[in-house]
């Protein structure tokens, strides 16, 4: 199998697209922590039994055999 090496013909179009996608997954990012920290103020046993239920099938899924 051979290996291949994308080369860019415009490495700045590269770095500036590159720059403008990690910047559009950084603010949805800080959306989500903003939703999740009003839900959480909103609604702490609601938030408190969810994280409960994400340990628990974690560790369901982590000794499972």
């Amino acid at each position: 199998m051979e290996s291949t090496i994308t080369t860019h013909a415009d490495p700045q179009k590269w770095v500036d697209k590159t720059r403008d996608t990690l910047s559009n997954v950084a603010s949805r990012a800080e959306g989500w922590d903003t939703q999740l920290r009003d839900f959480t103020r909103e609604k702490p046993l609601a938030a408190l039994l969810c994280a409960v239920g994400a340990g628990y099938v974690l560790a369901r899924i982590s000794t499972w055999r």
